[in-house]
């Protein structure tokens, strides 16, 4: 359960927070009704779901790094399996 009221910016949970309530507005589609989130000393606008889906990736890897959570990287294969 997500709570209503923002943990202090600073504090842990913080992004983790930010990250669930784009969730939800993502599912419910409340984030066409406004068009961008203000964060302590930044302001985030998007014009379009890509904006908004490429904000919501940024969310989650600081709430990852918050948490202390390794981000996902794709491994890279060679072409031809590797082999000569």
């Amino acid at each position: 359960m997500s709570q209503t009221t923002p943990p202090i910016p600073g504090q842990r949970g913080y992004w983790r927070w930010l990250y669930n309530q784009m969730l939800t507005a993502l599912s419910d589609g409340s984030f066409m009704r406004f068009n961008g989130y203000t964060v302590p000393n930044r302001t985030f606008q998007y014009r379009s779901i890509t904006d908004f889906k490429k904000l919501l990736d940024w969310v989650k890897d600081q709430a990852d790094a918050e948490d202390g959570t390794p981000s996902f990287r794709g491994r890279t294969y060679a072409g031809q399996g590797g082999r000569g």
